[in-house]
């Protein structure tokens, strides 16, 4: 046995793949401008649909642990609130906060609620002919209570996490390439878990 999850005999290396949730949301975007700052304040609701999968098995039949499935196999709803302060000298920050609400589950394993925080400062830089580049850094929290199976607490589950945001952002029109890199600050995790490694997280959105 190499892998065992209070006791590890050695460190492990697992690949799991497969299709994630999908996601659909709409917000609402209120611009204003006032002393040469531009303020954009943008609520929203998401609602994640059990696309992904939930199920996977390791060779010999065992469940995956659910925390590493790319699904949940639960409709869930993410309240979420941004807002977004940009001076006319470039300068700006940015806050973000998030509640997820997980609905019931296909599955006997239920995931708790959780709760992220994130607070950017950023710079834009002007390229001219609409295009930007964007430094930014910050700090980025999150947290959740105890996840629960078959009823009862899983107490190797649930804790808050601080993330130092690093991210460059590349803006051409309505086209934005996002880059993030995420080291771990601090962690305050329940039970013997494994730590996070920290994070780098890339994308591409389109506004219209």
């Amino acid at each position: 046995t190499v892998w065992s999850v209070t006791e590890p005999v050695k460190d492990t290396t697992m690949i799991l793949q497969g299709p994630g949730d999908l996601i659909s949301a709409i917000d609402y975007t209120f611009n204003f401008n006032k002393k040469n700052k531009s303020h954009i304040i943008r609520p929203g609701i998401a609602v994640k649909w059990p696309t992904g999968t939930f199920k996977e098995r390791t060779s010999n039949g065992q469940l995956l642990d659910p925390e590493i499935q790319p699904g949940s196999g639960s409709i869930d709803l993410i309240f979420r609130l941004n807002y977004l302060n940009l001076s006319s000298s470039g300068f700006g920050h940015m806050y973000s906060v998030n509640y997820k609400w997980n609905g019931p589950s296909r599955q006997d394993y239920v995931f708790a609620n959780s709760f992220n925080a994130q607070v950017d400062l950023f710079y834009q830089i002007d390229l001219m002919s609409e295009k930007f580049l964007i430094p930014k850094i910050g700090v980025y929290m999150e947290s959740s209570g105890y996840n629960f199976f078959n009823g009862e607490k899983d107490l190797l589950t649930g804790g808050t996490t601080y993330l130092l945001d690093l991210g460059l952002d590349f803006q051409l029109k309505r086209f934005t390439i996002q880059t993030l890199f995420q080291p771990v600050l601090f962690e305050s995790r329940n039970g013997r878990q494994i730590g996070n490694a920290g994070r780098f997280n890339a994308g591409l959105i389109y506004a219209w």
